[in-house]
């Protein structure tokens, strides 16, 4: 029988009793709840923080959530990625562009403001940017939130770590469409004919308001296309013109003997980065400047994802002289070179072989110059230039 009753009869009085109770609870006043210490509450917090595993503090969280049921504790025990993918529809808070050319402070400035929020998405054109751009946003956090910053995670079409972080580092492709901070970088990107979905997503994204807060940057150029997707509400949006902070020289006398200039440059404690845009050329080059007894690397798009950290981090620890690459290095990731070397101006871009676009030559060639010192730019004389 129902409610462990021996008879009908029996059940029924039980239920009658137990509808007699709930109605009596319900109409009770309810029972004021002790104001919480301070302490007791930063003490509960602090344990759940400094938990050295997600284990120890889903423990910590239950052993609080029995203690206390004060609301400032209850960010703790919430999946960071359900915040951030909350969508909130109609427009953002914010929407500000920093546009302008290479060494002028725009990504700067933006990963300022996600590192400060400490909630949102960083979104870029490349895996290598991705990775490096994760690592200065935990430098970032670290100097705001002290302790106890928030995590940084990264997210790439080939490896993932901590991709429920509450701020994300990825490629545009794989970004979320909800959140609360949108860095959007090389926002010229949204008119390539092959990845410019990914940007023209997270655009929309932005102006429908599933991101609190729109950083974009980019250069100067894409300003009336970005002009054109906010322009309902272009009175809402703040335009940040940045100067580059340091002068660029382009060398009109090529470069004749390779070699030669790579001694003199490792002589003078330069770093140069050279430019092709196939994998057996940058190979190729980088034989070359090792065998004239310049400390050489190279970097291509499909190069491992480790192979990759280590070049790069063995060029900002100052242990290579001359760094050989394609024009990744002209997607925003911010190495110290003094020169850039073009040893090709024609490359392959997936349909055609083609001169640069003269955008596309200023983003690679803009890599020289490290903060306010100088750059130059150089272009081989026989190669294939």
């Amino acid at each position: 029988m129902g409610f462990g009753a021996a008879s009908p009869a029996e059940a029924r009085a039980k239920l009658e009793k137990l509808k007699l109770e709930a109605t009596a609870a319900a109409a009770a006043p309810p029972t004021p709840s002790k104001p919480e210490d301070e302490d007791a509450v930063a003490r509960l917090a602090q344990k759940i923080l400094r938990s050295s595993s997600i284990e120890e503090a889903r423990q910590h969280a239950r052993e609080a959530t029995n203690t206390t049921n004060d609301p400032r504790l209850a960010p703790l025990f919430q999946s960071p990625s359900k915040g951030r993918d909350k969508a909130t529809p109609g427009w953002p808070e914010s929407v500000e562009m920093y546009l302008g050319p290479t060494n002028s402070g725009k990504t700067h400035r933006s990963l300022d403001f996600l590192a400060k929020i400490g909630s949102g998405c960083y979104a870029g054109p490349l895996r290598a940017l991705a990775w490096e751009v994760r690592h200065s946003v935990e430098a970032r956090a670290k100097k705001v939130w002290g302790e106890h910053p928030p995590t940084v995670g990264l997210w790439t079409g080939e490896e993932s770590r901590d991709p429920d972080a509450p701020v994300l580092c990825c490629t545009a492709e794989v970004a979320p469409s909800h959140g609360n901070v949108l860095v959007l970088d090389e926002a010229h990107w949204c008119a390539d004919p092959q990845r410019g979905h990914a940007w023209t997503r997270l655009l929309l994204a932005a102006r429908s308001g599933r991101y609190r807060h729109v950083r974009i940057c980019g250069p100067v150029q894409s300003e009336p296309l970005l002009r054109r997707v906010f322009e309902k509400h272009e009175h809402a949006v703040t335009v940040h013109r940045t100067q580059r902070r340091s002068r660029l020289h382009f060398e009109r006398d090529p470069i004749a003997d390779f070699p030669a200039f790579l001694q003199q440059a490792k002589s003078e404690r330069r770093f140069v980065a050279v430019v092709a845009f196939s994998r057996a050329a940058v190979l190729s080059l980088a034989g070359i400047a090792r065998k004239a007894g310049a400390r050489a690397s190279v970097i291509f798009g499909k190069l491992p994802p480790e192979a990759r950290r280590k070049q790069l981090d063995d060029a900002l620890a100052g242990r290579l002289d001359v760094l050989v690459c394609t024009d990744v290095i002209g997607h925003g990731i911010n190495l110290p070179l003094d020169d850039v070397v073009f040893a090709e101006t024609k490359k392959f871009d997936g349909t055609q072989r083609r001169d640069l676009y003269v955008w596309e030559a200023a983003q690679v060639a803009g890599r020289a110059g490290r903060d306010e010192l100088p750059g130059r730019c150089w272009y081989l004389l026989r190669y294939g230039a």
